[in-house]
């Protein structure tokens, strides 16, 4: 009888053991980007240098170094990318992580913004594999490339993109001048300039506008002018006049906290008017 009780005191510690063991990883190594999703490179030379990191997601620290082999995905990567890692980074024994280092090419060619694809591939030695597929195993990531060459067409285009300006607004308020430039639009289009500075005269921000030399005329499409908190939404039409270096625009402006979207805002009917003079210094 004593034999059976502790047999079966024996027999509920090890179940209790076993109910409480903390369980281990016995799976292979897995290797990841640490950022997914896609990250903006620039051709500006202080801004051409980045670097990729790619890390153990799993496991043990490795007994040994992890090569891991990536690949860059596009037509023409090579002209607007140069991988320094060579295509394979090491995780070195004992440590999580390694870094892809890659530089953005300058170049003198209007090629546009272009979007390539960095891809881990496979792990060329170590016991270990790309990914587990978990939300944070990253196998890819996109980069987009940039372009800072910028050629308007037009004369108004051309007698405005790159200069110093002063922008005068007026609608009997805020009225006031202020210092700004002139520069690419944000879709690269030729017909279009991009406006920085203190437009409205009590915030900064930028806004498009598009040339229009057969009517002689120019238009500021509906857009957020800046999103800081509030959104300050902006559009409106104008005229240009080459001989005394100006760009005027009658517009609507109004801040709104409603969100992003472009169809929630009616400018015309809710907005604030006034008169944006763009005169080159």
């Amino acid at each position: 009888m004593k034999y059976i009780i502790a047999s079966l005191f024996l027999m509920v510690g090890l179940a209790a053991c076993e109910e409480h063991q903390d369980a281990i990883y016995t799976g292979p190594i897995s290797v990841s980007l640490v950022e997914g999703g896609s990250i903006e490179l620039s051709e500006s030379p202080e801004e051409q240098n980045v670097s990729i990191e790619v890390r153990l997601t799993a496991g043990e620290a490795v007994q040994e170094d992890i090569t891991v082999a990536y690949s860059i995905e596009g037509e023409g990567w090579q002209n607007r990318v140069q991988d320094l890692s060579g295509g394979s980074v090491t995780i070195p024994a004992g440590e999580y992580l390694a870094t892809i280092n890659l530089k953005v090419l300058d170049n003198s060619d209007q090629d546009g913004d272009q979007e390539f694809a960095l891809n881990l591939t496979e792990v060329t030695n170590g016991n270990a594999i790309i990914g587990l597929g978990g939300s944070e195993s990253f196998k890819t990531m996109g980069l987009m490339v940039l372009d800072d060459e910028f050629n308007p067409c037009g004369d108004v285009g051309a007698a405005f993109f790159g200069k110093d300006v002063v922008l005068e607004y007026r609608d009997g308020a805020y009225d006031g001048d202020n210092d700004g430039t002139v520069g690419k639009p944000s879709d690269a289009a030729c017909d279009g300039l991009r406006i920085v500075g203190d437009a409205l005269n009590w915030v900064s921000g930028a806004f498009d506008i598009q040339i229009d030399e057969t009517s002689g005329s120019v238009s500021v499409p509906k857009q957020i002018y800046l999103s800081d908190g509030d959104d300050y939404w902006i559009e409106g039409t104008g005229t240009y006049n080459l001989t005394e270096g100006t760009i005027t625009l009658d517009v609507y402006y109004l801040d709104y906290t409603g969100g992003t979207d472009e169809a929630e805002v009616d400018l015309a009917a809710d907005g604030y008017a006034g008169t944006i003079t763009v005169r080159l210094k």
